[in-house]
């Protein structure tokens, strides 16, 4: 039981690493988009006959911003990546725990049927040769 509670709670945790992954991810893809939708505008401001300086100024102060967001969250995919292959490990070796301790349980189990069938057995003969002693001992 405690092993089964430890392998889902291994399994829990590895799957809120790869949510946190996968949630990152799409932000990353957020940005890009952003960034990408941020150059075609600033490429249609560029190509009209009047430029507008601060337009074109802080368009590229934004940029920036999404550039340094974005290698932020690429660190923190690469840190997540990380701990999800940590807890994906984590979780292989408490299945095989589990496995383990599954096999030994069934070994133990058909030990003691075994057992418990060789009492048995052990009881019939008794009771059998009890009977074959009164049965001779009854004839003349």
């Amino acid at each position: 039981k405690l092993r089964r509670d430890h392998r889902d709670a291994m399994r829990d945790e590895y799957a809120q690493a790869v949510q946190a992954g996968q949630i990152l991810r799409e932000r990353i893809e957020s940005l890009e988009r952003q960034r990408s939708e941020l150059q075609g505008s600033l490429r249609q401001t560029l190509s009209g006959n009047q430029v507008a300086v601060d337009q074109v100024v802080d368009s590229r102060r934004y940029e920036f911003v999404l550039r340094l967001e974005r290698v932020d969250l690429l660190k923190k995919l690469e840190m997540i990546e990380e701990e999800t292959e940590r807890r994906r490990k984590n979780l292989l070796e408490a299945e095989r725990e589990l496995k383990t301790v599954d096999r030994l349980r069934e070994r133990w189990e058909i030990e003691q049927d075994a057992a418990e069938r060789r009492v048995e057995q052990s009881r019939l003969d008794e009771f059998s040769a009890a009977r074959r002693a009164m049965i001779t001992e009854e004839e003349p």
